[in-house]
């Protein structure tokens, strides 16, 4: 989880890395020739591709890490399956207590 928290970190920073060389693009853009436009856009292409190689690295942790979670709860109700009714029951029980209903 703590790898998934830290490259969400990164992430961020990636994206407000993106933001500040947007941001200097549109300033530079004012006195620049085009060919000094293009290169800053090229900059902000190429932050933006690592954005997105971030973003797919941080899905494929976050898929990796709910099949492992699944994998494990599967693993533990077929091993207790009548614990596991029970305990569903009981948190069916409480959230249906609890939770607010609509009147009719």
């Amino acid at each position: 989880m703590k790898s998934v928290k830290k490259s969400r970190d990164q992430l961020v920073e990636d994206f407000k890395r993106v933001i500040d060389d947007f941001h200097d693009l549109t300033e530079e853009s004012k006195n620049a020739s085009g060919a000094a436009i293009q290169r800053g856009y090229d900059a902000v292409q190429e932050d933006i591709k690592d954005g997105m190689h971030a973003m797919h690295d941080i899905g494929g942790k976050i898929a990796a890490g709910a099949e492992r979670w699944k994998n494990s709860a599967g693993e533990k109700i077929s091993h207790n399956p009548w614990r596991s009714i029970a305990i569903a029951a009981v948190a069916g029980l409480l959230l249906d207590r609890f939770l607010p209903h609509k009147k009719r």
